[in-house]
């Protein structure tokens, strides 16, 4: 991996403290998944992919090529966190198709034991400075850096019925921590709707 994409990780979280470059059956991945010593939050941890961004992802809706990796924040629960971003990422090579802005992942079932997260969205990495977001390549171009959010099941079926316009402006509303993933829905049960 180039020293640049490392080096935008660590002035932004810190050193690599530690990394997986297997999955849990011990099987050779093509990219790694990195923790690192800073935390963004008090109380959480940063992982990412590195080395996602190699693989030329396309845009579903335009065509065009994406370079990217990977990031999520978590606090409790985060020792599931490598093996979620081997899945996702594993996922995005298999298909070549890029996540975009709102994408949503699942729902899929519980995400750990006694929580309520049983998907993953999409999203720009708002919990880290703005210029976290992207960074220059020298072969490359521009690689994105894509915040993956633990939700619940009843978030991901309001983004898919609502857009993610209208469920990023109910998070900056309600402001839960993103980085929790043993907190509540911010939308009502859809059982609760009817």
């Amino acid at each position: 991996m180039t020293p640049s994409v490392i080096g935008h990780l660590e002035t932004y979280l810190g050193e690599i403290q530690e990394g997986w470059e297997k999955d849990a059956s011990g099987n050779a991945l093509p990219f790694q998944v990195v923790r690192f010593a800073r935390v963004p939050k008090l109380g959480t941890e940063a992982l990412a992919t590195l080395g996602l961004s190699n693989h030329a992802l396309a845009s579903r809706l335009s065509g065009k090529i994406i370079r990217c990796e990977l990031v999520m924040l978590a606090g409790d629960g985060s020792k599931r966190l490598p093996a979620m971003l081997q899945q996702v990422a594993m996922e995005l090579i298999e298909s070549h198709s890029a996540l975009l802005r709102g994408d949503v992942l699942g729902p899929r079932g519980t995400l750990l034991a006694g929580s309520k997260m049983q998907a993953l969205y999409a999203s720009n990495p708002t919990y880290l400075p703005e210029p976290f977001a992207a960074c220059q390549h020298e072969k490359l171009g521009t690689i994105l850096f894509i915040w993956l959010i633990a939700i619940t099941e009843d978030e991901a079926h309001f983004v898919k019925r609502e857009g993610w316009g209208a469920f990023e402006t109910l998070l900056e509303a309600r402001d839960p921590d993103l980085s929790d993933l043993f907190r509540d829905s911010i939308v009502p049960s859809a059982s609760m709707e009817k």
